[in-house]
């Protein structure tokens, strides 16, 4: 994944380009806040045991009129939840308390992951 405009290092997920995959600003903006756009779970939901690694996701900005998202609109309607969001979500796993040593994503993760955006 590129790193931002102007970034050498990775110092913080906030350093990774993910506008290639959720638009989270328009086309031609170098600035901009992001963290209203992104949470990370460090614990599973309702429990005080900590995950074994952190899971950030990033959701695309609704100022850049993204399209619907089916995948989602069908997870969040299978939990009775109204649907809510539109537009492309990207989960990265991230060793917990760090957030520049990124983990790779297995089979496992991705119930994992349906699970997180559930919630």
């Amino acid at each position: 994944m590129p790193l931002e405009y102007g970034k050498n290092v990775v110092n913080d997920l906030a350093d990774l380009n993910v506008n290639g995959w959720v638009q989270q600003r328009e086309t031609n903006s170098i600035v901009n806040t992001r963290s209203s756009l992104r949470i990370t779970r460090d614990f599973a939901l309702n429990s005080d045991i900590p995950l074994e690694h952190s899971h950030t996701i990033f959701i695309e900005s609704d100022l850049v009129f993204p399209a619907p998202n089916a995948l989602i609109k069908r997870l969040l309607w299978k939990k009775g939840r109204r649907y809510e969001h539109e537009g492309n979500i990207l989960v990265i796993k991230h060793e917990r308390g760090s957030e520049t040593r990124v983990v790779d994503m297995t089979e496992e993760d991705i119930s994992f992951c349906n699970f997180l955006l559930r919630r």
